[in-house]
Parts: structure tokens; sequence; C-alpha cells
């Protein structure tokens, strides 16, 4: 059952931390192992976890694009510093100031954290661009100033798959609902066709202004890019200067790193402008029409010609790369995946970029062992286990340490399956095993029939997933004792 759960949730959060799915499954095999082996905890079960990929995102846009090489190398170096400070952490036997943070400290962290890993989710479920910027909450209103413009199908599927795992939990307990949803909605998806993409030249779409918004939406881009590459070559040979030394070559340091203000406005105002522009083209349809001489082209309603019959289908624009035009009439799946285990390599390390990401690394890995240690004190209560902090911070140190020489981004303990565990009645860390095995056998054998999943079911998994470790009723109780460390939680 558990790793069930491990399989669906690994795919979605990799999404979540801006990586292909396959790198959610390469986190869900060598980390599970080791932190099952050096944990002391029988019933914590370590991998992807929504918090820690959603602050892994965050922490590396500013550096790389998500999806990109650059961002698949920091995130897997990311893992590896969370790993050696957790490690460092256990060594010293710090466990302990996990104990200095009051119950609805951690109860609010929880709350708001499962707020926003669920509501990110929602641009998903109805098939509208999550456009981020530095502002969460104007994102969020964003896509739902964009609900006239939801993807209908995308919505059902959604919709089905929520009804159908919440039904299941009460009708039917003993079945492993999310396996079901997820098998219904692939096989589904592949018989209707849910997935319509194709990729024209920018001269076949017959719209000005549609034309004209993808021009100045894929040049923003472009400089976008460069921008964020110049920044990044910028910080590296600024840095490479203050380490040699020497007056002279720290007034060298600062000449170079003087133009770095400017870039970063232009950047954050480029930023804003990309987010207007993926809004506005996604409100933007398209309608194909045959050309026997010109093949097919694209209009809007107003400018489609008199006498012309449409394909039927509504085309929205997916993305550009040069003149290049990736055209979608249906939902998003996701897509390929690649077959095979992930190969023992040394990470590659970013030096320039260490220092940067330190602050965030030293976060995620107090926020994560909180996590982590919070879910096995809450499930200890009930068994009477003893929890040793400082050997849990050791294996989950280890856990991301070693992961990181098989492309694993940051893992932790996992509040939904830990408890899922629990409720199973696992007693001891071989459950784990037996779970990371499973992701083996699917990268070995069933990549390749994940391929029609929807994202739709995806998003909807995470946030049945999250939003169920919301609790307001100790935030309450908290509040008629300490009302101070209630107003903090």
């Amino acid at each position: 059952t558990v790793a069930l759960v491990l399989v669906q949730q690994g795919m979605a959060y990799a999404q979540l931390a801006g990586l292909p799915v396959v790198y959610g499954l390469y986190a869900s095999f060598v980390p599970v192992i080791i932190a099952s082996l050096w944990g002391s905890s029988s019933q914590l079960h370590t991998g992807p976890v929504a918090m820690l990929s959603l602050m892994s995102a965050a922490a590396l846009i500013p550096f790389a694009t998500p999806g990109s090489t650059t961002f698949i190398e920091l995130s897997v170096m990311l893992a590896l510093m969370v790993g050696v400070l957790r490690l460092a952490l256990g060594a010293l036997s710090l466990g302990a100031i996990v104990n200095l943070l009051s119950s609805p400290v951690i109860v609010g962290f929880t709350n708001a954290a499962a707020l926003i890993i669920g509501l990110s989710q929602l641009s998903k479920v109805i098939g509208v661009p999550f456009p981020r910027t530095e502002s969460y909450l104007a994102d969020l209103w964003r896509v739902v100033a964009q609900i006239p413009e939801a993807h209908l199908l995308t919505a059902a599927f959604a919709t089905g798959a929520w009804l159908l795992i919440a039904g299941l939990r009460k009708i039917k307990p003993n079945l492993p609902g999310v396996l079901i949803a997820v098998v219904l909605a692939t096989v589904l998806s592949a018989i209707v066709g849910y997935e319509r993409k194709t990729t024209v030249d920018l001269e076949q779409i017959n719209d000005a202004r549609e034309v004209t918004t993808l021009r100045a939406y894929r040049d923003a881009r472009d400089r976008m890019s460069e921008i964020t590459a110049e920044l990044a070559s910028l910080a590296q040979q600024a840095d490479a200067a203050e380490r040699e030394g020497g007056i002279e070559a720290i007034s060298h340091a600062a000449t170079m790193r003087a133009p770095l203000a400017a870039l970063e406005y232009e950047l954050d105002g480029i930023k804003k402008n990309v987010t207007r522009l993926q809004v506005e083209l996604h409100a933007m349809t398209l309608l194909g029409v045959e050309d026997d001489t010109r093949g097919i082209r694209f209009y809007s309603s107003n400018t489609l010609p008199d006498g012309t019959a449409p394909d039927g289908r509504r085309w929205r624009v997916d993305g550009i790369a040069g003149n290049q035009v990736t055209l979608s009439a249906g939902g998003d799946v996701v897509g390929n995946i690649p077959q095979g285990l992930p190969s023992l390599q040394v990470p590659t390390l970013h030096w320039d970029l260490v220092w940067g990401l330190l602050p965030a690394a030293m976060v995620m890995a107090l926020i994560g062992f909180m996590e982590a240690t919070s879910i096995s004190k809450a499930i200890a209560t009930k068994t009477g286990d003893r929890v040793d902090t400082n050997r849990e911070l050791i294996g989950q140190g280890l856990a991301n340490i070693a992961g990181s020489f098989f492309n694993s981004y940051t893992v932790s303990g996992s509040f939904s399956r830990s408890a899922v565990a629990a409720r199973m009645g696992a007693t001891t860390g071989l459950f784990a095993i037996v779970s990371a095995l499973a992701v083996v056998l699917v990268l070995l054998f069933f990549t390749s029939y994940l391929y029609h999943l929807p994202q739709a079911v995806l998003a909807v998994i995470v946030m049945m997933a999250v939003f169920s470790l919301i609790r307001v009723r100790p935030l309450v109780q908290a509040w008629k004792v300490d009302r101070i460390g209630a107003l903090i939680g």
C-alpha cells in the first residue's frame, strides 16, 4: 500500500520541485533504503515530500529555469548540501533543538505549508498556467481569475479522481483508491485522446494579435534566459576574484558586481511581463482550418473566413521556440518517463552557488527534520516507540547524501506515507525497503504505461494528501492555554 502511494506522490512532488517526474522516482529508491536502515522510527517513511519539493523549487528558480539541465544539477547538489548539514547536526547531537519548537508552532507551520502546497496545484486541476512571481497571493489570484478559461476535460478528470478516491475511502477503505484512480484515468486518457498537441510554424497562425503576443512572449523568455545566464556568470567571476584575496582583487570583484542590481531589476520586470503575456496567450483560442494549398491554418473566432469549416477543436498556445509554436487542444499528461535505474555518479557541484544556496539548505535541513520528527513522535505516542532524534538526523542526512549520487533531489520523512504505514501495522523498516523495491520495478518495466496519466490527477493526489494534514483544533486548544504561543503558530 505504501509503495502505491510512493509512486504517485514521487511523480507529483517532482513536478512541484520543478523537475521531470522521473526524478521523483529516483528520490524514492536509494534514499528510502538508506533512511530505513539508519533511522530510529520503525514507521517513518523517507522520500519525496511536498513541503521540501516546493522549497527546493523556490530556492533554485532564481538561479536556473525549472526542468533545465542546470536546474536538475542544482537540485541534486542542494540535496547533498542538506544531507551534509543534517549529518553534521546529528553527529554533534543537536537533535534536541527540535524540542524547542512548541506544538502550536509546528501545527501552524504544517497548516500554512499545506495550504500553500495544495492551492499551488489548482492551476493543474483546471488546466490554466500558474505564473510564478514573488507574490504567492497575487499568483493564486491570477489562477482564480482564469477559471472562466478552464479546460473542462481537465477539470472533469480531476473531479472524477477526487470523487473516486474520496468515495472508496469511505465505502471500501481497504481498496487502493489512489491506484485505482490512476489506472482508470490513464486508460481513459489514452482512449479519448486527452493529450492532443501539434507543432506549427508561426506563419500558419492567421491572427495578428496572437502573433504579436507570441513574438513578445518568445522574445521576453529569451531575454530572461540571457539575463539569468549573465547574472550567474558575473557572480561566478566576482566570487573567483574575491577568493584571490587582496585589495585589488576585491575592488575588481566589486566592479563586476555593480551591474548585478540593474540586471536583477530588469529581470524582475521581464518576469512580470512574461507572466502577463502567458495569461493573455492562454485566454486566446484558435480554430484550425484545412487549406488545400497551404496546409492547416489557425484563426481566432473573429478572423475566421466566411464559409470555412473549422476542425471542431479549440487550440491554445502551449509553447514557442524560435518560429515553431506548440498548440494544444487537450490536457497535460505525464509524458515520456526514461526507463531504467539511476546511474551512480558524483553530483555536479556549482561551487559559485554554494554560498548562495547555503541559507536555503540550512532552512530545508531544519524544516525537513522538524517534519520528520513531528510525524515520528506523533506515531510514537500511539505505538510506545522511542524516537532518537540524533539518530534520525544522521539517517536523514545519509539518505540525502547517498541519494544525491543517484540523481535524487532533497528528501525527508513523509507525513502521509508514514501515517499509511502505521495504519497498516508496519512494525519494522522493512516496509520502506519493500516500497523502494516496488519503485525499482516501475522504473525497469512500467514507465511506458504512465505516459497518458493526466497531470490533473497527480495534482488531486497532492491536494488530498496535504489538505488532510491541516489541523485547526490544536490551535484552538492552544489558544485557551497559551494565547501567545497560539498566535505564533
